[in-house]
């Protein structure tokens, strides 16, 4: 006997589906609504970022977009140097110490610094956009190697939310070491300020619930700290140690063939920005090329990336090259500490007095066996950066 076929499920009536998509229109705006208004909270300088801005970046986009212009241009003459750039940027210059210096020598330049984590030139291109910049002025950013990798974004470079905060979202499709589908899913982080800054802004909110709800306090501001001056902590031993022990294994070590100065490069594309910016404002663009450890240099750059990088060096004609500080003088790779902040300070003063773009550093340590010719293509394992 066959199985009988029950009768179809009764059918929706047209009104009844007329309602249906309005209801789903309804919870579709209501929801996008709600989101809009959850991430209006989120930005470089909403109210929670006050308990929960922690990061390098977010210090310096904020600084820069309180900068008191009037306060910066008091002095006579009124120009500015404002030097831009990475970690090695904020360690390698004192900002009060050269303001002081430039004062007394009766210089009509000032000195604003603006260094964060990774901040190499296509990642600090949007903080140095946000600038008071004007004619007469020097804009200076620091170069290294290790920015013109070819992966750079991948290989070194801060993570997409971290680039957000000072990169535009028009230059994420301009990064050739990613594919079209990490474009698109960074195309797709919208409200960008949301995605750039959810991290600390969370962080706020749960700091200034817990002083005000838990505590029964006046919830407390974070402070900026080292993030707008400069760090001075101990001699980093046990990473210099573990460098030493890796050799081609560790992942300060840059292969031969590693170096890109194609103009789609992530921080060669930066510096181009940085060259139109300069000419947009009428002022002139420097690049500091501060030299790390002797170390480092005989230890991780192979002759052929020197002989790379010193050709791209010599080919042009704004880079102001520093003295070399003595090994002891570094707190790690490539980091001064105060002895050796001093001396790059002291060369800044010199610099804007004389113009002299000065020569390379020399390199007269030693150079491990692996490192003294083209070495062989680069060992699996690495370390952890």
């Amino acid at each position: 006997m066959p199985k009988p076929v029950p009768p179809p499920p009764p059918q929706p009536s047209v009104e009844e589906t007329h309602a249906a998509v309005r209801y789903a229109w309804g919870v579709m705006i209501v929801a996008s609504l709600c989101f809009l208004g959850v991430a209006s909270l989120y930005g470089p300088d909403t109210y929670f970022m006050q308990f929960g801005r922690s990061q390098t970046a977010s210090w310096n986009v904020w600084r820069a977009e309180t900068l008191d212009e009037v306060a910066v241009r008091e002095h006579p003459g009124g120009r500015v140097l404002w030097i831009v750039g990475s970690s090695i940027t904020r360690d390698s210059f004192d900002e009060p110490a050269l303001n002081a210096a430039l004062e007394t020598e009766g210089s009509e330049f000032r000195v604003r610094k603006f260094g964060f984590t990774r901040g190499a030139p296509g990642a600090s291109l949007g903080l140095a956009a946000r600038l008071p910049i004007q004619p007469g002025d020097v804009l200076a950013t620091t170069v290294a190697a290790e920015n013109f990798q070819r992966d750079w974004v991948s290989e070194v470079g801060p993570p997409p939310d971290l680039l957000m905060k000072t990169v535009s979202p028009a230059a994420f499709w301009g990064i050739n070491s990613w594919s079209l589908a990490d474009k698109l899913e960074q195309a797709a982080a919208v409200p960008t300020d949301f995605y750039a800054w959810r991290e600390e802004t969370m962080a706020g909110i749960w700091s200034w619930s817990v002083d005000r709800f838990w505590y029964l306090r006046k919830p407390r501001k974070v402070r900026a700290g080292w993030r707008l001056k400069h760090r001075n902590p101990e001699i980093e031993v046990r990473q210099m140690d573990g460098g030493r022990r890796l050799g081609m294994k560790s992942s300060y070590y840059m292969e031969p063939d590693s170096l890109d100065f194609s103009e789609q490069q992530f921080n060669v594309a930066g510096l181009r920005g940085y060259a139109e910016l300069a000419e947009a404002h009428g002022a002139e663009l420097v690049l500091f090329n501060v030299p790390p450890r002797q170390e480092y240099v005989a230890r991780f750059l192979p002759p052929d990336v020197r002989e790379q990088y010193g050709a791209w060096l010599s080919s042009r004609q704004d880079v102001v090259h520093f003295p070399q500080p003595p090994e002891s003088h570094y707190y790690d790779w490539k980091h001064p500490l105060a002895e050796g902040r001093a001396v790059l300070t002291a060369h800044v003063v010199e610099w804007l007095d004389t113009r002299d773009p000065g020569v390379p550093a020399s390199v007269n340590w030693p150079a491990p066996g692996y490192n003294r010719q083209a070495a062989p293509p680069r060992p699996v394992e690495m370390e952890s950066k």
